[in-house]
């Protein structure tokens, strides 16, 4: 179910899993929500170039623990990397809100995601395609390179930037020198696999790239 906000309608479960509909003083929050993802809420802060991935204020306790260890799985991720070209930056967690809930804040793509790109009409040539899987292989490989497996590699998790580079993102279900994964590749990108095989392996990624 994909409904508007804070309209009239019945009452069911929107497409992040929340029940439907939100209360009305969730609604200045909305306002400046881009995504809402298994980790919680994106919200554009006023500056303009940055972001703030929180827990969702509407999600069950249960859930909010699992979306506090994804943001600190991925606040990990971000101190262990240094500054890369294929990367966002990170600026820490932001001051506790009402609920006592911290977000992370990291910088603002404003071109969108790969994914909404390729998706798009624009008639992209077929140079830029091959440079954004240049892109892609070599934030995977800086990755690997620190001991990270990304374990969710998507156009969905890829932004462009101003110059319409490719940067990975959303390292939440990350797994770091070998600790267990907190996600598994989307089902289209998904690797046949023995489940009792290891999940979240390096040909787990190359399959996805």
């Amino acid at each position: 179910m994909n409904m508007a906000a804070g309209s009239a309608g019945p009452v069911g479960r929107s497409d992040d899993g929340i029940p439907w509909p939100y209360p009305p003083d969730l609604q200045p929050r909305l306002d400046l929500c881009i995504s809402f993802g298994s980790t919680g809420i994106i919200e554009r802060l006023p500056c303009g170039d940055k972001i703030k991935k929180s827990p969702h204020p509407m999600a069950c306790s249960w859930d909010k623990i699992l979306m506090r260890k994804q943001l600190q799985r991925e606040f990990e991720v971000y101190q262990r990397l240094p500054s890369h070209p294929r990367l966002i930056r990170m600026f820490g967690f932001s001051e506790p809100d009402d609920d006592g809930e911290r977000g992370l804040i990291l910088e603002y793509m404003p071109n969108g995601s790969l994914k909404a790109a390729l998706e798009s009409d624009t008639d992209i040539p077929v140079e830029r395609r091959v440079q954004w899987c240049v892109e892609a292989a070599e934030a995977v490989v800086h990755l690997h390179s620190y001991g990270i497996i990304h374990a969710d590699i998507r156009p969905e998790n890829m932004v462009l930037d101003a110059r319409l580079g490719v940067r990975i993102i959303d390292f939440s279900g990350a797994s770091i020198d070998g600790k267990e994964a907190l996600s598994l590749e989307s089902t289209r990108f998904f690797l046949i696999r023995n489940v009792r095989d290891k999940a979240n392996a390096m040909s787990q990624q190359i399959s996805s790239l």
